[in-house]
């Protein structure tokens, strides 16, 4: 992939990458900082929406799964309707994406019900459907949007919208697309970037990967920028050690030397551990995994920090269905109560 050139967005628009909100995280976190994580997407989440501009561009996913719990709906409601508000001439656009909608006809999505929510702010549009899309222009620059829709292909949605809002090299598309072609696997790719129906843009714009990248699509030679999600949710996605760090124990013990205790307080850490060495017995961090180093890779191992309590496996069950830490604080505290009352 060429990546040398860059696509050149005007001054005054904003992207957040695919934000994830009601994700949850359990995997290695301490007990003293469950919920922690979750409040610092939040707060990225915030930041972006506090950003001053004349357009933002939510690419898609805005929740985690198609049914998140409902504080999860209202806090993304009260933190766009506030900022549509207090920007009456700035634009916020929501695009629907692969996490936010179903192909089970029966229910209603948390997406939906947040559209619902969002029918009445005039700057805040939520793009879902086949409808005509309302182009925004800044600068020189025109944005046409294209919904992920679970009953149409990437080509279809292409398709219906280009057909009612043609495509000029003044226009960058912007969209929740596979940008890896899987047809060679299952003879189908069906969230595949439809470049045919952009090779007359500006640029191409997506979510949906968590990686950001820009490459030129060499066939038509238009730029492709991935915008990567808000944050970094595991290992994988955090080339830049953001707040996802490897290292061995070796390297470990000598960071904790030289920067103290609170070293890792904001980190998720994982450890690759030889043979024969011992997981650490604590750290001060957001969460702390392990893997194994081997001849021929690595080997996830699950280690429990916590010394063993009732209580401890209580909170942790409890946390594995996503029960908050202060619902289940209650819970413990009743079931003490009941065992003192017996």
């Amino acid at each position: 992939m060429n990546t040398k050139q860059k696509i050149q967005l005007p001054a005054g628009v904003t992207l957040l990458g695919d934000p994830h909100l009601g994700k949850t995280f359990t995997k290695g976190v301490p007990l003293a900082y469950q919920g922690k994580r979750e409040l610092l997407v939040n707060f990225t989440f915030e930041d972006s929406y506090a950003t001053k501009c004349k357009l933002h561009i939510c690419v898609g996913d805005l929740f985690d799964k198609f049914r998140v719990p409902e504080e999860n709906i209202l806090f993304a409601f009260y933190t766009i309707r506030d900022a549509a508000l207090a920007n009456p001439d700035t634009q916020y656009v929501i695009l629907q994406g692969n996490h936010d909608a179903s192909r089970d006809v029966t229910l209603t999505s948390s997406f939906e019900l947040f559209s619902v929510l969002c029918q009445s702010l005039a700057n805040v549009h939520i793009i879902k459907d086949f409808r005509p899309q309302q182009v925004f222009k800044v600068g020189n620059t025109k944005f046409l949007f294209f919904p992920w829709m679970p009953f149409s292909t990437a080509e279809e949605v292409a398709q219906e919208i280009c057909a009612h809002t043609p495509i000029d090299k003044q226009t960058i598309v912007v969209g929740h697309w596979d940008i890896k072609d899987f047809s060679a696997l299952d003879d189908s790719s069906p969230n595949m970037i439809p470049y045919s129906q952009f090779q007359d843009a500006k640029g191409i714009v997506t979510g949906h990967y968590h990686n950001a990248m820009e490459f030129l699509h060499e066939e038509t030679n238009v730029m492709v920028k991935v915008t990567g999600s808000m944050q970094p949710y595991s290992h994988s996605e955090d080339p830049d050690e953001l707040m996802y760090i490897t290292l061995t124990k070796d390297e470990l013990l000598k960071r904790l030397d030289a920067g103290g205790p609170n070293t890792f307080t904001e980190m998720n850490v994982r450890v690759l551990l030889e043979k024969g060495e011992e997981p650490m017995a604590e750290l001060d961090c957001l969460s702390l995994s392990y893997k194994m180093a081997l001849a021929g890779g690595e080997e996830d191992l699950n280690v429990q920090l916590d010394t063993f309590s009732l209580e401890s496996v209580f909170s942790q069950t409890f946390a594995e269905f996503g029960v908050s830490p202060e619902l289940t604080n209650q819970l413990w505290i009743l079931s003490q109560e009941s065992n003192d009352a017996e």
